[in-house]
């Protein structure tokens, strides 16, 4: 009996954590891949949407965003007003927010 108890000690022990190695070089393997696929968008002179939950909106637009309600997502788009319709972005409550390519100068 003591044995056992001996061994199911060890055994908390021997306990592996979470490979945070592994997590953030799949992140950036992930970011790479992202930013590929923006440039072949931008190469090709097409438009596109990023769609973001709320959470991590209010945390990329906490100042200008103050006065303005975020809705549950927010769509970032390469679009101009006149041509948004265009992108049937089927997510309700979620506002647009036109990139201007001025946003961190």
């Amino acid at each position: 009996m003591a044995e056992t108890y001996e061994q199911l000690e060890i055994m908390k022990v021997i306990q592996f954590p979470k490979n945070k190695e592994y997590e953030s070089r799949k992140r950036d393997e992930k970011l790479s891949a992202a930013i590929k696929m923006l440039e072949y968008f931008v190469s090709e002179g097409k438009e596109f949407n990023i769609v973001v939950d709320k959470e991590t909106a209010l945390t990329l637009f906490e100042e200008s965003t103050s006065n303005q309600k975020i809705q549950d997502y927010v769509v970032l788009t390469t679009s101009d007003r006149e041509n948004s319709q265009k992108f049937k972005v089927n997510i309700n409550n979620s506002n647009l927010y036109f990139i201007q390519g001025t946003e961190f100068d």
